[in-house]
């Protein structure tokens, strides 16, 4: 079964969110959980197919983790609300600041979201210390955003944060890996693909994935709102960023 959701979209006459809508309607989370689904139980075992095997060359390792990169980013394309990344661009692009929530794998993201969202020309900052987090929720007022980002959405000093913020009038995101998680009770908005990662190529990196997926469109969508703020701050950051350079030679 080696179609992609927009193949089977287009074999079907139907549209890409139309086929995982209908793959969580028979129980599965997503288009690659509904594939395994099918070949485990159905037409084969898909072990070799998918897993990394010991036995296996770097050629095929390097294979198996690109498909897997690019079915799992086909799929979140398909499964991510326009509509709500819609509102937190616009959230994003009108913020007096943006604080980011995040601890774990989920802080390398934060990081990045970070330099980002700077480069925007939104006044952005981190906590990823557990009581930093919510000591800086008590700050915050209904001009600011709170982002927090955990894939697992049971992260409970990021949750407890959130928690706080929304409770001060923030407007809270939560991009998390799935809807109907813990984080989410305290999130005005949910960015969140319900993806699930079966196989051995890790949940890790799945989650990173959409993580970096999403902060990059937000970049892009608050940089198309605020276009001549944000070109005129990429260019003294990087003007700064220069003078920190090596000179060449």
């Amino acid at each position: 079964m080696s179609f992609s959701v927009e193949e089977l979209a287009q074999a079907t006459g139907t549209s890409g969110a139309t086929v995982i809508r209908f793959c969580r309607t028979v129980g599965c989370r997503g288009f690659m959980d509904f594939k395994y689904q099918m070949e485990r139980d159905i037409l084969y075992v898909m072990e070799k197919e998918q897993q990394i095997l010991q036995e296996d060359s770097i050629s095929t390792i390097k294979n198996k983790v690109i498909q897997y990169n690019i079915n799992l980013l086909e799929e979140f394309r398909c499964a991510m609300d326009d509509d709500e990344l819609e509102r937190a661009c616009e959230a994003l692009a009108t913020a007096r600041q943006v604080i980011i929530f995040a601890e774990g794998g989920s802080a390398s993201m934060a990081n990045y979201a970070k330099a980002s969202f700077i480069h925007t020309g939104i006044y952005c900052r981190l906590e990823v210390d557990a009581s930093m987090q919510v000591m800086a929720a008590e700050y915050v007022t209904h001009e600011d955003v709170v982002i927090g980002i955990t894939h697992s959405g049971r992260i409970t000093n990021t949750i407890e944060a959130m928690g706080v913020a929304q409770n001060r009038g923030a407007t809270t995101i939560a991009l998390v890996g799935s809807h109907g998680t813990p984080v989410c009770k305290y999130a005005d908005i949910v960015l969140a693909g319900d993806i699930d990662h079966p196989f051995d190529l890790s949940d890790f990196q799945g989650s990173r994935l959409e993580e970096f997926s999403v902060l990059s469109v937000l970049q892009i969508g608050v940089m198309m709102r605020n276009h001549e703020e944000a070109i005129e701050v990429a260019k003294r950051v990087s003007d700064s960023a220069e003078l920190r350079r090596l000179k060449k030679n």
